[in-house]
Parts: C-alpha cells; structure tokens; sequence
C-alpha cells in the first residue's frame, strides 16, 4: 500500500466539508480495502466527495456502499480500493 493513503483520502474527505463517522483500510497483498462512513448533506454532497477520493493518487475504485439507518439520515457508507507502491 502507499505511504499516506490513509491520510490523502482523510484529507480529501475532508476537503469536501464533510465528515467521517467511521473508517477501517486492510491490506490485502499489494491492495490496500477501506470502507468509509461519512455524513452528507443530499447526494450532490455525495457526488463531490465521491468524486475528491476518486482522485486521490492510488485510489482505482470508489462505490457507494449500503444506507445504514441507524447512523442517522444524511449517513451513507462507501469504499474505495488503492493500488500497491
């Protein structure tokens, strides 16, 4: 995994005004998996953050994961993958 990733995608997490409720990234060999709940507004909001991880060095993929009702309405939950060094 790269150095820092965990950081770069906090930050660009961040960046977007927006805040994360949850996190936990494993390597898997050369990959690094994360899950990341975070807390917006509407789907726009979504869209945006969505789309700052996806350009964060290393990250190949960003899905939205499944609505998690009891993290309160605006909550969602999504992944993202990152490449190897």
């Amino acid at each position: 995994d790269r150095h820092n990733l965990l950081t770069d995608i906090a930050k660009s997490i961040s960046d977007t005004d927006t805040e994360i409720r949850q996190t936990d990234m494993a390597s898997v060999g050369r990959r690094v998996k994360g899950r990341f709940v975070v807390e917006v507004g509407n789907l726009k909001h979504l869209d945006r953050v969505m789309k700052a991880i996806s350009g964060v060095r290393g990250v190949t993929r960003v899905e939205r994961g499944p609505f998690l009702a009891d993290a309160g309405p605006e909550s969602v939950s999504g992944g993202s993958e990152g490449a190897g060094r």
